[in-house]
């Protein structure tokens, strides 16, 4: 280890405030060493209060191809059959306004579940809800 970096420097060997370079020292315009934070500030309660609660929510999409998921309700595979337009349930399952995890449902088990996450949100057919690009093409030829 190099001498000069060995021990702290005294009051004599500080240079003046002018000649050295701002904040690379780590000591202040009296020459003492200067102590950073070990902790970050807590989130003030008046922005936590303004973001929503996360809660778990429930949607009905397709089963696709290659799906390797089980049915938290009955424990079988929630399968991908070509030529039945099998659907699953998938919930986003917050605890305390945590995400812990995602459950997956066959269509009837979710219901046979008693609907533990709440109603399903969001349209129940995709087929018949339009593409992104669909529906800004649709408002914009409305306007």
């Amino acid at each position: 280890m190099c001498a000069r970096w060995s021990a702290k420097p005294s009051g004599s060997d500080v240079p003046p405030v002018e000649t050295r370079s701002r904040n690379r020292s780590g000591r202040n315009e009296n020459g003492r060493w200067l102590r950073m934070a070990t902790t970050t500030p807590k989130r003030s309660r008046a922005r936590a209060k303004q973001q929503p609660a996360l809660t778990s929510r429930a949607v009905l999409r397709d089963v696709e191809a290659g799906s390797t998921v089980d049915c938290t309700h009955c424990g079988e595979r929630v399968k991908f059959q070509a030529k039945m337009r099998n659907r699953q349930v998938i919930c986003n399952v917050y605890v305390r306004g945590v995400w812990d995890r995602v459950d997956h449902y066959h269509s009837e088990c979710y219901d046979l579940a008693g609907k533990p996450h709440g109603d399903i949100v969001g349209p129940l057919d995709q087929r018949k809800s339009p593409s992104p690009a669909a529906a800004a093409a649709a408002a914009a030829a409305g306007s």
